[in-house]
């Protein structure tokens, strides 16, 4: 009691017993009766408990979330009420201990806020509360990086998705809406060029997923070709890029002669120093990074070796020649003769009458398939032989020189 228990009017401090007990009674009791009995009264005051309320912690979600789970407990009270510092609503009500919180769009962009549960129903007690705040957050943005994409070709993707707040915890691409793939960081083919759609799903450990899909171009392989002037060994064979494609440039051509040299002309010419079957091949790489090869045997023919003999009847002068030149691996088709006296053919085994000895230049061109050609010249000596004889005239038994 203050100030003291033998004042009329007291103030009286109830102690956690009496809180404990539920109450208290109050006995005033009279003093200084003269000899009379006392008289005295009894109170009994009933302590009521304050309504008692709990919410959960504080906590982060991600903007964007269409619904938020908040609960709490409550005793000492018949109910509660659920208050927002934003402009959200409560499902299926905001009287339920347990409910779903509902935000607007003005509080993702404020970014926080607070939701208050409030004791109801309590007669004698004032009305308790307490609040739960909710930030409202991004917790990562998706993004990723690719490969230069070429038709039949594997395409590197790799997450880049910036992480602000808990983690990543699963992944989920698509190409062109279909064939899913969970890996973080996934290899792909695509088997058409043009423009492909790639999406990117990421889910965040605080339970909520962002996407973001982008146009990826899929350039177009080239189609590499060439053509080529087939030549005997030791000339210049002649090789021309026929290659195309039908998006970008052509920027890089890599030719393997098939004979341990190679190039990076766009139109080159070689010379191969001897005859066979070469596997030739071109590799063109386009300004995107694609690239094609092909590849063609190429037959590169023997040069022949023109030669001939002959044969001269010594009355008439009539010459016989014969062609002994070496085909060396290729197929003579025609020769050139010039005998050097005015006279041609085109034959080849031809005769000749000559008509007069004498020495007379004689030419020969073989030619071979390919335009391989030989030429050689040779001198030829036409004569002819008279017989005669000399002796002296002796005496018989002596001998004769003749």
């Amino acid at each position: 009691f203050a100030p003291s228990d033998i004042v009329l009017n007291p103030s009286y401090t109830f102690s956690i017993d009496d809180s404990l007990n539920s109450g208290v009674e109050i006995i005033l009791t009279s003093t200084g009766n003269a000899g009379c009995v006392a008289g005295s009264d009894t109170v009994q005051i009933n302590i009521i408990p304050l309504p008692v309320v709990n919410v959960m912690n504080d906590f982060s979600v991600c903007s964007g979330m269409d619904t938020i789970s908040v609960s709490g407990t409550m005793v000492n009270a018949t109910g509660v009420i659920w208050t927002t510092s934003g402009t959200g609503t409560f499902y299926p009500s905001d009287i339920l201990l347990n409910a779903e919180y509902l935000p607007s769009v003005d509080d993702f962009t404020t970014g926080v806020v607070t939701l208050t549960m409030t004791s109801t129903g309590s007669v004698y007690c004032p009305n308790v509360n307490e609040d739960v705040v909710i930030t409202f957050t991004n917790p990562l943005t998706p993004a990723f990086s690719y490969s230069t994409p070429c038709v039949n070709g594997s395409v590197q993707f790799t997450d880049l998705t910036q992480v602000i707040a808990g983690t990543v915890t699963g992944w989920l691409w698509t190409f062109d809406g279909a064939n899913p793939d969970m890996n973080p960081d996934p290899l792909y083919v695509f088997n058409t060029d043009g423009v492909h759609s790639v999406s990117l799903t990421v889910t965040s450990s605080l339970g909520c997923s962002y996407t973001t899909t982008s146009n990826v171009f899929v350039n177009p392989l080239p189609n590499a070709l060439f053509a080529y002037s087939t030549q005997c060994y030791l000339d210049a064979v002649s090789f021309t890029d026929q290659s195309s494609v039908t998006t970008g440039i052509i920027s890089n051509w890599n030719w393997d002669f098939g004979s341990g040299n190679t190039s990076v002309l766009q139109n080159p010419t070689y010379e191969f120093d001897s005859a066979g079957v070469y596997a030739v091949m071109l590799n063109v790489v386009t300004d995107s990074s694609c690239s094609a090869s092909y590849s063609a045997n190429v037959n590169v023919l023997g040069t022949p070796v023109a030669d001939f003999s002959y044969t001269f009847n010594c009355q008439t002068f009539d010459v016989g020649f014969t062609d002994i030149s070496q085909p060396n691996g290729n197929t003579i088709s025609a020769w050139n003769w010039n005998f050097g006296n005015g006279t041609s053919a085109n034959t080849q085994n031809p005769q000749v009458a000559y008509g007069d000895t004498g020495t007379y230049p004689v030419t020969l061109i073989v030619f071979a398939s390919q335009n391989c050609t030989d030429t050689i010249v040779q001198d030829i000596s036409l004569y002819n032989v008279f017989a005669g004889f000399s002796f002296q005239n002796l005496c018989a038994y002596d001998s004769i020189r003749f």
